[in-house]
């Protein structure tokens, strides 16, 4: 079955933060619980979040895109992983050639287990992107 944009987009996104050494995992849409004890850290996910139509014309959608970024790792990583994040994502902001841009809308922290001194970071990029009239699956 083909892939849309979107998938296209996530699978890009999830694939950029697979070369940061520094992260052990990358997971896209992982809705099933997770076991820390076992879990490869630090990790990361990816979730599609918002999406808008931003645009219309004779042949083309755009859409403003929110795809959130999880972050899991010990607390003394945290904002080093922010950075390389960032810098990550930044590095192709077109995605490929899927996307028109992207840029980092927000991020915040977040406790995990703080036994363990877990933390996390969100972070929320919006990728706007277009796909042909009617059809999720073109450009």
């Amino acid at each position: 079955m083909a892939e849309t944009i979107r998938q296209l987009l996530l699978k890009n996104i999830g694939d950029a933060l697979a070369e940061i050494s520094e992260i052990k995992t990358v997971q896209i849409q992982k809705f099933s619980p997770l076991e820390l004890d076992t879990l490869p850290l630090p990790a990361a996910f990816v979730y599609a979040a918002t999406e808008v139509r931003k645009d219309e014309t004779s042949a083309t959608e755009i859409w403003d895109f929110e795809v959130a970024v999880e972050v899991w790792a010990k607390e003394n990583e945290l904002e080093e992983l922010l950075g390389l994040v960032h810098k990550k994502l930044y590095e192709d902001r077109r995605r490929g050639g899927m996307a028109l841009k992207t840029e980092r809308l927000d991020s915040s922290v977040f406790v995990i287990d703080p036994e363990r001194s877990l933390g996390g970071i969100l972070m929320t990029f919006l990728i706007t992107y277009y796909n042909k009239l009617g059809n999720p699956y073109q450009q």
